[in-house]
């Protein structure tokens, strides 16, 4: 186990654009330095196989846009971490869209921005990494902010029963997303009318793409932060009477919004 030190790797193989196989490249170092691996392979649009990360303890930037770009690569490796930090895997595989599978992401103690714009653009991306909230106990929109912005081949998600919380920023521009689907067994989420809300029914998550007039559940006084962002599909929202909040960005770059009515009771 190699102890290594802040930047090392970092932009190592940048725009080695004939670069195909990096998958004997030994990186053997269960625990990281700061952004040591940051933009490694950023643009080999040539790769095709990444080399293992057996890191369980990650830092700040470590593995950020370690795979940007990498437009030939379908596989993610593995990612056995379980102690997280700030920006960890922020826009690691940016913009790869041909990867097909992501790796189940097992920690449950989480940190600011460490899922941020991770699978941003992963066009070909049709199911989300086992375990991916299942660490979220607070806040979560630092946490998940774009991850999955962009990710056109989404077009149902399962959440677990363990899940407690969600950021509807999480799914942006998923235009192809249609459907939410929640455990049975779940404490903390329910589908209502086609729309992610917690249990109770009083808060709205996320709206899912495709559908064209919405009326917002009556048992609903909060809508979520970036609720009905980037909709670009003509959408018509009836806000009913009892709501009493909406949060920040709840609706923007919600360009398809034709109609709304909003109650007094807000």
């Amino acid at each position: 186990d190699k102890e290594l030190v802040d930047y090392v790797f970092s932009y190592l193989f940048y725009n080695c654009t004939n670069l195909i196989n990096a998958s004997e490249l030994i990186l053997d170092s269960t625990t990281l330095a700061e952004y040591c691996y940051r933009s490694m392979f950023e643009d080999c649009d040539s790769l095709t196989q990444a080399p293992e990360l057996p890191a369980t303890t990650l830092t700040s930037g470590c593995y950020q846009g370690m795979f940007n770009s990498c437009t030939s690569l379908t596989t993610a490796p593995e990612l056995p971490a379980t102690t997280l930090a700030w920006g960890c895997y922020s826009s690691m595989f940016y913009g790869c869209t041909n990867l097909k599978s992501a790796p189940s992401l097992p920690s449950v103690l989480l940190a600011e921005g460490c899922y941020s714009c991770m699978f941003l653009g992963c066009t070909s991306l049709t199911e989300i990494p086992a375990g991916l909230f299942s660490g979220v106990t607070g806040a979560a929109i630092s946490m998940f902010a774009s991850t999955f912005y962009g990710c056109t081949g989404l077009s149902r998600v399962t959440i677990p029963a363990g899940v407690t919380r969600i950021a509807g920023g999480a799914f942006e521009a998923c235009e192809n997303l249609q459907e939410f689907v929640v455990d049975e067994g779940s404490m903390s989420f329910a589908v209502i009318d086609g729309l992610l809300c917690n249990r109770a029914g009083t808060e709205l998550i996320r709206c899912p793409y495709g559908i064209s007039d919405v009326i917002v559940p009556a048992s609903i006084t909060n809508i979520g932060e970036r609720a009905f962002s980037s909709i670009d599909s003509s959408i018509k929202i009836t806000l009913s009477e009892g709501l009493k909040e909406i949060d920040s960005c709840a609706f923007i770059y919600c360009r398809g919004l034709t109609d709304i009515i909003i109650p007094q009771s807000v």
